[in-house]
Formats: structure tokens, C-alpha cells, sequence
């Protein structure tokens, strides 16, 4: 969602064929998630809501699968995004061992 990529694209260089490959060392670094959001985006989103759904995704490219969230795990962390925005708080039902966290992201 956030890259418009495919999970997996051979027409990309060694490196960048996996999604997971792409995505985890620039969602595990604060000053880089901002890369892999979708450039026809064109900026046209919050930053914080870039930043929340980007911690999730780290979550969920955790490289110990036991880790990552379930899927209901991530649903309920979309709806916790998307109603603690409208409502102007937000909460994390699971923690990541990311190396940022959704605190750290919030500060962009």
C-alpha cells in the first residue's frame, strides 16, 4: 500500500526484486521510511498517518515471522490509525523490535 509495489518484481535490481528486501532497511530507519512511500502520492497524505501505517509495516517484515503481527493483529491496528487520527490520539496494540518506533516516526 504504501510503495505501489509488487511483493515480488524481476524487472528490479538485485536488491529491490523482494518487497521485504526493498522496504525493511528504509522502514528501520527513521530517516529513510520516507522513501518507499508511492511518489504519485505526490505528498498528498499526513505525515503522521505515513508514519503509523509505516510502523506497522515494519511489524510486519520482521525477520522472525513469529514476530510479525497476525492479520487480525493488522487490522486492528489500521482501524486503530484511522480512528485515533479522527479522533486525534492513536494506540499500538503490539510493540516491533523495529530499530524506530511509531513515537520516533511521529516526530517528522
Amino acid at each position: 500500500m504504501l510503495t505501489r509495489r509488487r511483493a515480488l518484481d524481476t524487472r528490479r535490481p538485485t536488491g529491490e526484486l523482494s518487497l521485504m528486501e526493498f522496504a525493511r532497511p528504509r522502514l528501520t530507519r527513521i530517516n529513510r521510511f520516507f522513501e518507499i512511500l508511492d511518489p504519485r502520492m505526490e505528498g498528498q497524505y499526513s505525515k503522521k498517518t505515513a508514519a503509523l501505517v509505516a510502523h506497522l509495516a515494519c511489524q510486519c517484515v520482521d525477520q522472525n515471522p513469529k514476530a510479525r503481527p497476525t492479520v487480525s493483529e493488522v487490522v486492528y491496528q489500521f482501524l486503530s490509525i484511522t480512528v485515533g487520527l479522527a479522533f486525534g490520539f492513536w494506540s499500538t496494540h503490539r510493540q516491533a523490535k523495529c530499530a524506530t518506533s511509531a513515537a520516533v516516526f511521529l516526530e517528522y
